[in-house]
């Protein structure tokens, strides 16, 4: 019974363990995105990838998020190196769907400050692909 007891305690260790922040990533980036309670926010060599609790990731929502990003983008001094990767992926929670932002956070939301609010939406779709 003890050697059971022992294994779910690891068990749930682990699951705390996996849902910790990645310290790759800013606080401020983690913050930003809490409206959509993301199941998980890692970056890798190439890119910040966004994991949603959704079955399906749409473009609304991708828009949103990429506008939070930006958002906690313009305020990160000194830029961290996570937000300069080369895309950012917003994936639903199986990973199986969702969009990539080509070009890195850092060099689109800075261009994306330029743009007016009108165009913004083509600015983002010239920039973003289906994963």
């Amino acid at each position: 019974m003890k050697v059971l007891q022992g294994v779910v305690f690891a068990m749930g260790l682990a699951a705390i363990g996996a849902q910790a922040a990645d310290p790759k990533v800013p606080e401020a980036t983690h913050k930003a995105l809490q409206p959509w309670k993301p199941v998980s926010v890692t970056a890798t060599v190439d890119q910040l990838q966004v994991i949603l609790p959704q079955d399906r990731v749409t473009e609304q929502t991708f828009a949103s998020v990429v506008s939070a990003l930006c958002d906690s983008v313009r305020g990160a001094k000194p830029h961290w190196p996570a937000l300069a990767r080369k895309e950012a992926v917003v994936l639903n929670r199986h990973r199986k769907q969702g969009y990539v932002l080509d070009g890195g956070l850092v060099e689109t939301c800075a261009e994306e400050g330029e743009v007016t609010a009108g165009d913004r939406p083509l600015f983002l779709a010239a920039r973003t692909r289906l994963f």
